[in-house]
């Protein structure tokens, strides 16, 4: 009887054609209207710029999403962002600046804020919105002590390739991307724990009585979007180059902004990557028109 009941949300949480199609056409109604007013919209450099400095907001916009799915919240995963490039860039150029040392400091950063996070709401039992926004500012105060009177330059090639390179014309950051969504594919409709986020934020109480643990469950969702943020400012240090504490700027609000114009309900239980990426590229595309399209010459 348990088992029947999860599958039932399993089936009306990974169901979403006609979500999924509305987002699209929104983005190619938009694209179609923007390239007819500046047709710079149609020009490859534009195109390439697009995909480029929109790959760390689709990263930050694919954990968030997640951690939507389970009901809850995260409002540290733009903070985690500068804390996890301040942070593991400072051990980086403190040591033989070798790049799998940033690599790896960002991602155990990025780990390690998500399990505080997730041990916080679970163990504590305070609720996501309020844990993590105290959470939030404790982080922008660490990562204003770390970054404090310091903006290293970034001049491996190496790391310049993370964030400026491209592989057969194709961006990295962009590639980067691409195998993100892949992985979060893969984790939200084959996986046990991808099948228990969307059980938990679809009715708790019926997961809980088919024997998941849920406060598991709700770590691992937190570390994982933490882990997400830390690709993110990979990304970003890599592309601009320099590091200081306000890196993050309002990735914030337009990573949670796309996934939920993308179909992820705030009340947890329904969302998709594809739906998440068109909100991306919505977003994206918004902006850029007030570049292209607005008043200045």
């Amino acid at each position: 009887m348990n088992s029947t009941k999860l599958n039932d949300i399993q089936i009306k949480t990974k169901s979403f054609s006609t979500e999924q199609i509305i987002p699209l056409m929104i983005l190619i109604g938009l694209y179609v209207v923007f390239s007819i007013i500046s047709s710079a919209f149609l020009e490859l450099e534009s195109i390439y710029l697009l995909l480029q400095q929109n790959a760390a907001v689709g990263i930050v916009s694919l954990g968030i999403m997640a951690i939507i799915i389970t009901g809850a919240l995260d409002f540290t995963v733009g903070e985690t962002v500068a804390l996890a490039g301040v942070a593991a860039t400072k051990i980086y150029m403190s040591t033989s600046q070798n790049l799998v040392v940033l690599i790896f400091c960002a991602l155990v950063i990025g780990a390690l804020i998500g399990l505080v996070n997730g041990s916080i709401i679970t163990k504590m039992k305070i609720q996501p919105f309020i844990a993590t926004l105290a959470m939030m500012s404790i982080i922008k105060g660490l990562t204003m002590i770390i970054g404090e009177a310091s903006a290293p330059k970034l001049t491996k090639a190496d790391i310049i390739y993370i964030g400026s390179g491209d592989i057969l014309g194709i961006p990295m950051p962009f590639v980067i991307l691409v195998i993100m969504i892949l992985v979060t594919s893969f984790i939200l409709n084959k996986t046990r724990l991808g099948t228990y986020w969307y059980a938990i934020g679809g009715n708790a109480s019926v997961a809980k009585q088919a024997g998941i643990n849920i406060d598991r469950c709700r770590i691992l969702v937190h570390m994982f979007g933490g882990i997400y943020a830390s690709v993110a400012a990979i990304i970003t240090i890599a592309r601009i180059r320099t590091v200081v504490p306000n890196i993050s700027g309002t990735l914030l609000l337009d990573a949670a902004a796309a996934a939920i114009i993308g179909g992820t309900s705030v009340s947890g239980g329904k969302g998709t990557v594809f739906g998440t990426i068109v909100g991306v590229f919505i977003i994206s595309l918004t902006q850029l028109s007030h570049h292209y399209c607005g008043d200045e010459p």
